[in-house]
């Protein structure tokens, strides 16, 4: 996504005419950013479970929960980064607790 940011802002080169083409690159770059520490959270949860709560592992510890609960990380993501790609495409400045500008 940072080479087309780079090709349009910096050398004034269009890489696609399509608007909805770039905000759906830029959702699914960024959910794919979000999704991968979430997943590895989700199943860090799952081993806890397995390993400190012996007699609730064959309840929660199952094919079905998981992929329930990786379903809705991975939605969860996605939320998050359309969220914030409407925000950029709304052209709202950075806020200053993030850049550490006052």
């Amino acid at each position: 996504m940072s080479a087309c940011k780079e090709l349009k802002y910096a050398w004034s080169c269009e890489t696609t005419g399509f608007p909805v083409l770039c905000e759906l690159h830029a959702v699914l770059y960024m959910a794919g950013q979000y999704s991968s520490p979430s997943l590895v959270l989700g199943f860090t949860a799952e081993r806890y479970v397995a390993v400190c709560h012996p007699f609730h592992k064959q309840r929660y510890c199952t094919a079905a929960v998981a992929a329930r609960a990786a379903a809705g990380l991975i939605a969860v993501c996605l939320a998050v980064a359309s969220a914030q790609v409407r925000r950029l495409r709304l052209g709202l400045p950075d806020l200053p607790y993030f850049t550490g500008k006052k």
